[in-house]
């Protein structure tokens, strides 16, 4: 079983692990930086294209659930739900089974250890301690949040849903 951990914003990310817990891929969300910033379909189609044919029935994808909070802008809540609409759409049409999962639910039991006062902290610190040889940077110097909270979230389904 390959289980897939999807942070649905622009900074998220998408971590693909299997039933060991062991790392297989690791993505950015992939965007594009025009005059704002915008989630790049055509690759996420194809990624998730990519992972369905080389897992085929053995896959199953936890999308993190979106909301909007009271200091997003409106157009920072309607792009936030954009991808998470549009994520849920791609998991139809590649017929990957997929659950909705809130935050609060996969830092409870993935971070139960972890000061949750700041979350990112804490799904930075327990990814770095469980797979000190991944390499959480994608681009620049600093840690991608959206990496290892993708990555918590593909844990929180092996563990409790597998």
């Amino acid at each position: 079983m390959i289980c897939v951990g999807i942070d649905p914003g622009l900074y998220g990310g998408i971590a693909v692990i299997n039933e060991k817990e062991e790392v297989l891929h690791l993505f950015q969300m992939p965007v594009l930086k025009l005059k704002r910033t915008v989630f790049r379909i055509s690759v996420l189609s194809k990624l998730f294209e990519t992972l369905k044919m080389q897992h085929n029935e053995k896959i199953e994808a936890y999308i993190e659930k979106a909301h909007s909070r009271p200091f997003d802008s409106k157009k920072g809540a309607f792009t936030n739900g954009f991808g998470y609409g549009m994520l849920q759409t791609m998991m139809e049409v590649y017929k990957i089974p997929y659950k909705i999962i809130g935050a609060k639910t996969w830092q409870k039991e993935i971070l139960k250890d972890y000061d949750k006062t700041d979350t990112k902290l804490a799904s930075i610190e327990f990814c770095q301690r469980k797979y000190p040889d991944v390499d959480f940077v994608i681009s620049g110097k600093k840690i991608k949040d959206g990496l290892t909270d993708a990555l918590c979230i593909a844990l929180y389904g092996v563990k409790y849903n597998g």
